[in-house]
């Protein structure tokens, strides 16, 4: 079985060669049981990354490098990579994380135990310098049970029922023909666009396992998407990326009924952290929910705190 592993990549030269390790590591050269694909896209990074990235292309014919011709975004460089893979599943990594030894062959073991089409696991978080962060962690095993195995839409009514969904896509592990059937891309030029990826493929996916393991130290850096305050920016590209999930929804009607659910979750969700935008931006937040008309999708209560910063 191969896997094959997206790496979008932009000015992260510092953590390159800790991570590339960490991936190159997970399986031998001659190891038929796990063979590995790793497709990293540069972004034009300035920072020397790309140098790096070469670097390892050489060292190891299981790296192939692609350098974008303009910045373009992390949903570009994500879907440019896809449409070079060859893997019979496939992995999404961050560039400045670290993959914990054995994880995907621990994944595919128990991939084939369960019959699954895409496995789910735990994160732990280490800062700039890579020590750990205590409290700070991703895990979900503990809303499912070991061995068992769930249908998209069983998983995304626990996650949402919960308030444990996660969009990111270094979480699991998922079958390349899944990923095909599911008719998703990453929306091109906004951030946040994990939401639209990760919840339409969740949804289609028909069998789900979770791992109770911790396979992967996800970084917090400050100048990543997630550690920048919150913007306008923020919140007109949760939006679009809401709006990919309707134009999908048009398409796969038998989720319409979940997918409107995950609409709801996140829509009243992410206007909760859209509070701290100033009142002008929150105006103009305001218009755009009903130009889409979303409005449906929040709760009243919400909205309302929104719109006035009550708690």
């Amino acid at each position: 079985m191969t896997v094959s592993i997206v790496v979008p990549i932009y000015n992260t030269a510092p953590y390159l060669d800790q991570m590339m390790e960490s991936l190159c590591m997970q399986a031998d050269y001659d190891d038929r049981s796990l063979q590995l694909e790793i497709i990293c896209v540069d972004d034009c990074s300035t920072d020397g990354s790309l140098d790096i990235l070469r670097q390892w292309e050489k060292r190891d014919k299981r790296v192939q490098v692609i350098q974008l011709e303009r910045n373009s975004g992390q949903s570009v460089a994500r879907n440019v990579a896809l449409r070079h893979i060859h893997g019979d599943w496939l992995y999404f990594m961050d560039s400045d994380d670290v993959l914990l030894p054995d994880a995907l062959f621990n994944l595919m073991v128990y991939a084939r135990q369960t019959q699954a089409d895409m496995v789910m696991f735990n994160a732990s978080m280490i800062n700039e310098q890579g020590a750990s962060i205590e409290g700070q962690r991703y895990v979900r095993s503990n809303r499912f049970k070991k061995d068992a195995v769930y249908s998209g839409h069983e998983v995304m009514d626990t996650l949402l029922s919960t308030f444990s969904f996660r969009a990111v896509p270094w979480l699991y592990l998922t079958k390349t023909q899944s990923w095909r059937e599911s008719d998703i891309w990453f929306p091109d030029g906004i951030i946040h666009e994990d939401e639209t990826f990760t919840s339409c493929l969740i949804m289609n996916t028909e069998r789900i396992s979770v791992l109770p393991e911790t396979l992967i130290q996800h970084r917090m850096r400050a100048s990543s998407t997630m550690g920048q305050q919150f913007s306008l920016r923020n919140m007109d590209c949760y939006l679009q990326a809401v709006a990919a999930v309707e134009q999908w929804l048009g398409r796969h009607t038998e989720h319409r009924q979940m997918g409107r659910r995950y609409l709801r979750y996140t829509l009243t969700h992410v206007l909760i952290t859209a509070r701290c935008l100033p009142f002008a931006a929150r105006m103009t937040t305001l218009r755009n929910i009903l130009a889409h008309r979303y409005l449906p999708y929040v709760e009243t209560k919400r909205l309302i705190q929104f719109i006035f910063r009550g708690r």
